[in-house]
This record gives structure tokens, sequence and C-alpha cells, in this order.
């Protein structure tokens, strides 16, 4: 398939499943909520590449809980043709993720939260990484545009390096967060979050920053930017890893 059609064909598809998720109808006040998006980017010419990610979510909000379900996949793939007239097709980046968090409320801005992570990366510094963490967070700011949340938990995490023949680790680790919210007006809003887990061997940091705008009804176009950093990875690995997504999501 020519890979300049793809992302037509790809958006077609999205408003086409975002039409029918709508027809359904959504009950008033529902606990539930949920997104779906996908993204897509191709070029051709000398060289021809392509990029690939989606993101599944939902939610169950009711009362003093707050649960949470994500997963997401990103892959990059290029083609190059050399002076011998040869095709060379290859993966560069390859991300799967999913997570799951459940957050009870005792107080107006005081919760206890339960996060789980698996993260399969394989490219980057760590190949393999499973989290699971319990913690006390505190909603700081709590307001109609702003919102900030900080987190302190500890737990365990099961790590696999990138090397071959690498053995899977685990540890106890402590984790801070920050979660930030800004409803700059109907219709944009920007979100960052941040993220360290620090253990004895490796301390993992995470940001997002994301920027979401409305396109019509429960459509949004997304700009997406992840930084990720591994403080101990082989000496072949960079330790800092950088990943920009865009992106067109339906959420309801």
């Amino acid at each position: 398939m020519n890979p300049t059609f793809y992302p037509m064909r790809l958006g077609t598809a999205v408003f086409a499943l975002c039409a029918s998720l709508h027809s359904v109808g959504a009950v008033a006040e529902s606990p539930w909520g949920g997104k779906i998006a996908v993204g897509a980017i191709a070029a051709s010419g000398n060289s021809e590449t392509s990029t690939f990610n989606f993101e599944f979510g939902l939610s169950y909000d009711k009362e003093v809980w707050h649960n949470a379900l994500k997963a997401s996949a990103m892959q990059a793939r290029s083609e190059t043709e050399d002076d011998a007239g040869n095709i060379e097709k290859r993966t560069t980046s390859e991300r799967y993720v999913v997570g799951m968090r459940s957050a009870l409320d005792f107080t107006e801005n005081d919760y206890l939260f339960l996060q789980l992570d698996f993260e399969k990366d394989l490219f980057g510094g760590v190949r393999e990484r499973t989290a699971q963490t319990l913690g006390y967070g505190r909603r700081v700011i709590n307001g109609e545009s702003h919102k900030l949340d900080l987190e302190l938990g500890a737990g365990a995490r099961q790590t696999l390096a990138q090397e071959d023949g690498a053995r899977r680790e685990s540890e106890v680790v402590g984790r801070a967060g920050l979660i930030y919210a800004w409803q700059i007006s109907e219709t944009s809003r920007f979100a960052q979050t941040l993220t360290t887990e620090y253990g004895d061997t490796n301390t993992y940091t995470e940001s997002l920053s994301e920027l979401k705008l409305s396109v019509i009804g429960g459509v949004f176009a997304n700009l997406a930017f992840t930084v990720k950093h591994n403080s101990n990875v082989p000496a072949d690995t960079e330790q800092t890893d950088t990943i920009s997504s865009v992106s067109l999501s339906y959420e309801y």
C-alpha cells in the first residue's frame, strides 16, 4: 500500500467509528467514560517512512471511587533503497503500554491510589518494565481552570534490560508523581504529567505533555510529547528517549 494514502484511509475509518459510537447515544451522568485515539504519518520519496500510534482508555468515576484503564501502542517503520536498488525495510521504534489505576477519596482533596503499569519497548533503554505501587495523593489546586495533584508512593518493580541474555530484576521502588491540567478555553486543554520511580538499580522518569483541541462534538486533535529517562541502561543504549505524536481521538 502506498504510504501517502494511509493517513487518509485511517482518518476516514476513525470518523466512521466516531459516528457509529455517537449514534449509540450516551446515558446522562453516566459514571463511564472512554477514549479512542489513532494517529499516522507517512512520507515517500527517496525514503519511505510511516508512524502509527493507537490509544485506548476507559474510566469509571462514582462518588469517591475513580478507576481507569489505558493502553497504547506505537510503531515507526522506514524503507530505503540503496545504490544497487535493494529495498530495506526495518522497524525503528515499537512500544506497548498498559496501565490500571484505582483511587479512593477520603477527603475532598486527599486520596489513596493503586497503580499497575506494564511497558514493553523494543528499542528503549529498558525492554520491559512492570510496576505495582500504592500511595497517597493530594489535590493542591482544584479550580475550574487549573488542577494540580501531587503523589507519593512505594511498591515493587520488575525490569528486563535490552541486553542479550539479560535476566529480569525485581526491586522495591519509591514513586513520586505530578499531574497538572489547564483548561485553556472551552475548546482547548493542556495536561502535564511527571512520574519518577526510584530504586537501587535504576531510576525511571517519564514526562508527558499533551495539548488537546476540540474539533467537533467528542472528536479532538491531540499533540503529545513524551520524554523517558532511565539512569541505568546498556553501554550502547541512550538513557533518554523522546516520542512526538499527533492523533485524532473520540471521547465520551
